[in-house]
């Protein structure tokens, strides 16, 4: 490879990461754009009571200040790494990769993870140990390669593009609060505002009958009630999608499943795993803790190590008993 060859590759790579940033950057503008709407169009022009503007503006800023730090958490938050014990060493990888065949390797995995003790209750569908050959690890329970990030993540939901991360075992309590945050804002927004907004539509609509060209629909209803009338719209529309979003991941952790489970579920070991259904409160407390002030903070609380999960067996027999170890 030349030099200019490395200075094309540092190119693509500088315009990957601008691309993968840019979602982000849109959502922090809209939250932007749409406090200033509330804030510095919609309060001083609605003519409320001064308590009513303060008690609004108060419920306003904290929805906004959880919904940001929400966020921010989600996508600041490394998605965590595969133990150490997982990885295959040089020696390992040679053996494996010179199996005669897929069978043959497989032999060689499950003597590693016995030797090991790696406690496994999944397989690969063809009832295989699940190895990664990018990242050349066995996979650990509910962990899955990640194409865009380039490596394999524990307990891996999906990639979201929208926080520029993948949303797994160490964030996803700060997604769903995102997700309950941000709808949580947008409705507040929406139904407070709504007669403002039918007061800037009427006053439209009033003009446009009268076939009054554009300029002068914008100088009496004002430039800036049409762009919080933009604004409503689009946080609408927003709000529509984010509220089925929100429910199915509640609907998910209540479930204990991943999206990535949802779409593929896994096969165990033994036909007498059910799943990772251990009923819907200790689901929940899976995911949000046993403390119910912290459920609403954007606070780390999850159950457990990201590698290891509690299964559901249909038998009373110890489900320790189906691990590899």
């Amino acid at each position: 490879m030349n030099e200019s060859d490395i200075d094309n590759s540092l190119n693509d790579c500088q315009l990957m990461t601008i691309y993968s940033w840019l979602p982000v950057s849109l959502i922090l503008s809209d939250f932007l754009i749409s406090y200033i709407a509330y804030v510095f169009i919609y309060c001083p022009s609605s003519l409320m009571a001064i308590g009513e503007c303060i008690l609004k503006l108060l419920f306003f800023n904290i929805s906004f200040i959880m919904m940001l730090w929400s966020f921010l958490q989600t996508v600041f938050t490394d998605p965590g790494e595969i133990p150490s014990e997982f990885w295959l060493n040089t020696n390992d990888v040679q053996r494996v990769q010179r199996a005669r065949s897929e069978q043959a390797g497989n032999i060689l995995l499950e003597n590693i993870v016995y030797n090991r003790h790696l406690a496994l209750v999944t397989t690969s569908d063809k009832g295989f140990i699940r190895f990664c050959d990018k990242c050349v690890l066995i996979k650990p329970d509910r962990a899955h390669h990640c194409s865009t990030c380039g490596y394999c993540v524990p307990k891996m939901d999906h990639h979201c593009p929208w926080t520029n991360n993948c949303i797994s075992f160490t964030n996803y309590k700060f997604f769903i609060l995102f997700l309950t945050y941000l709808n949580v804002f947008f409705i507040f927004f929406l139904s407070t505002s709504f007669a403002f907004l039918y007061h800037i539509s009427k006053l439209i609509t009033q003009e446009l009958k009268n076939e009054q060209d554009f300029l002068h629909v914008v100088q009496v209803v004002g430039l800036a009630n049409l762009i919080f009338l933009i604004i409503y719209i689009t946080n609408s529309s927003i709000t529509v999608v984010t509220i089925i979003f929100m429910f199915y991941h509640y609907n998910l952790t209540l479930n204990n499943m991943t999206t990535m489970e949802a779409l593929r579920p896994p096969a165990f070991v033994s036909e007498d795993i059910q799943g990772y259904d251990l009923g819907k409160c200790e689901n929940f407390e899976q995911v949000f803790g046993d403390n119910v002030l912290y459920w609403f903070v954007p606070l780390f609380t999850s159950y457990g190590d990201g590698v290891k999960f509690s299964t559901s067996p249909r038998n009373l027999l110890d489900q320790q008993q189906y691990w590899y170890s």
